[in-house]
């Protein structure tokens, strides 16, 4: 079977299918909008679906959440160093985080937490505040640690 599309990334591009098993192929998102996935068997057109795919508004909200959350907790706290306003505390974990949440969506799923099933918006928040807060503390240590105004 194969799965001939211009606009989506389906894996594996040819499934072989055997009786008296499962088989699964795996679409990642496309950009926003209306996608047909077809699936055709030795060259015949066998079914096709029309699947919409939206903006990732939870995502980016949750990870904005995380992002807020563990930049803000590295404010709090008695430790040497830490940052004296809570904006720049954010400010400098929020790439970190950013690209933690990202990385665990694409796959990169250190934690277990699944980022790529529905309904994960918590494991995206949590992953974000993780990476956030991690960054910051990692940028403080590299830049030496000193008070940030």
């Amino acid at each position: 079977m194969t799965f001939p599309t211009q606009t989506l990334n389906v894996r594996p591009a040819i499934l072989p299918v055997t009786a008296d098993e499962a088989n699964e192929a795996k679409i990642r998102s496309g950009m926003p909008g209306s996608h047909t996935i077809s699936a055709d068997v030795n060259g015949t057109r066998a079914d096709s679906i029309q699947v919409t795919f939206v903006w990732p508004w939870l995502f980016l909200s949750a990870a904005l959440a995380g992002l807020v959350v563990g930049g803000a907790a590295t404010f709090f706290g008695n430790r040497a160093g830490k940052p004296t306003n809570i904006g720049i505390a954010i400010l400098k974990g929020a790439p970190f985080g950013f690209l933690t949440a990202v990385a665990a969506a694409l796959g990169l799923d250190w934690l277990g937490l699944h980022l790529d099933d529905a309904g994960t918006w918590m494991g995206v928040m949590l992953t974000a505040a993780l990476g956030a807060y991690a960054g910051e503390r990692i940028l403080e240590r590299a830049t030496g640690g000193g008070k940030s105004d």
